[in-house]
């Protein structure tokens, strides 16, 4: 599944919400391998990075001269973790745009409360 795009530096909290929401404990060596796992990708020719995330393989690569964005695609979801999958991409890709304007913090607030009921909901699918 292609999921899109996201911004590098939004990497980690992607995929630190993702291991929650499949039950993964994401630790560490996840957070040392995601952030070197970068160094020599590119979304176009190859290569890609993978890591393992629960019953997931969570594949990124940089967009090719746009180091600050990273190409994401998974392997192992379901047609129903698909949909939850393209909406933490969303959400995480939208996230920073929400602080430079007025309300941004009621929006973010929104924002987290509809994340948690989206990973509560996902485990109770599990």
């Amino acid at each position: 599944m292609n999921a899109g795009w996201i911004g590098t530096a939004s990497l980690r909290p992607f995929v630190e919400v993702l291991s929650n929401d499949v039950g993964y404990a994401f630790g560490a060596s996840d957070r040392a391998a995601i952030g070197t796992g970068l160094v020599g990708t590119d979304s176009e020719p190859g290569p890609w990075s993978d890591h393992p995330v629960g019953d997931l393989t969570l594949w990124v690569a940089l967009e090719p001269g746009a180091d600050e964005m990273v190409s994401l695609r998974i392997d192992g979801t379901t047609a129903s973790a698909d949909e939850r999958v393209h909406w933490l991409a969303d959400l995480v890709r939208n996230y920073g745009r929400f602080g430079n304007e007025r309300g941004g913090t009621r929006l973010r607030s929104a924002g987290r409360a509809r994340l948690r009921s989206q990973v509560m909901v996902g485990r109770r699918a599990s």
